[in-house]
């Protein structure tokens, strides 16, 4: 199957799952490894600008998926909701910078960087999707030469409600207007997400092996240069 093919092929499965808008709408991520080897599907990330957020889990709730429709709270930009009658989530985003399929680009793994759709049309492919593609089909881990674990850390920092903050001496979750942090206690906070992060990019290599995707040894100490780069 050609990268043209396997575009259209994913497109094609995930409209039945994702209200795609131009390019403010697109997937990424496991999704398309997952799907190009037939390895069960765990679940599909939906990027969605932030602007168009309401009017996309109105959409959801149209089509039907959930239990439970998404309903949007101030400030809440990450939804995980399981899909009804089927053994995987629809994970919905909108913290990501720039919202826009440039995102991928800081990645940390060059195989989940494959993007459907891009732009305004399935059609269009860029250099960073045939490399993605290229890793996809040969089973390869190849780490992205631009990923940042200190730019990971960012996203887990997005994950956490901005009205909310995981109180990092005694890991009790308080409104902010109550509860101000000391600088030692937001210290140990950063370092906290900074260790979530790297178990988080080794915890995704460690799904790829189990894949039957292999990483060489230059890859590899690319990978640990970078943590300990970044420490």
């Amino acid at each position: 199957m050609n990268i043209q093919d396997f575009r259209k092929k994913c497109y094609e499965y995930l409209l039945d799952y994702v209200p795609f808008y131009k390019d403010k709408v697109f997937v990424a991520g496991g999704f398309f490894p997952r799907f190009y080897h037939n390895i069960p599907i765990r679940d599909i990330d939906v990027y969605v600008s932030k602007e168009i957020l309401s009017d996309i889990l109105a959409e959801y709730t149209r089509m039907n998926l959930f239990d439970a429709p998404a309903e949007q709270t101030e400030d809440k930009l990450f939804y995980s909701i399981p899909v009804r009658g089927k053994d995987f989530k629809i994970e919905i985003i909108a913290f990501h910078e720039p919202q826009s399929p440039k995102f991928v680009e800081g990645f940390d793994f060059v195989q989940c960087m494959f993007v459907a759709p891009s732009r305004d049309s399935c059609e269009y492919l860029s250099s960073t999707d045939y490399a993605a593609f290229s890793c996809v089909v040969q089973k390869n881990v190849i780490v992205n030469a631009n990923f940042s674990f200190k730019d990971n850390l960012k996203r887990f920092e997005n994950y956490i409600p901005k009205k909310q903050i995981v109180r990092a001496l005694n890991e009790t979750t308080l409104d902010l207007e109550e509860y101000q942090p000391s600088e030692e206690e937001k210290e140990i906070m950063k370092q906290r997400l900074m260790h979530a992060a790297y178990a988080k990019t080794f915890m995704r290599l460690q799904k790829y092996i189990q894949m039957g995707f292999t990483i060489n040894e230059s890859q590899m100490a690319n990978l640990v240069h970078k943590m300990m780069e970044e420490k």
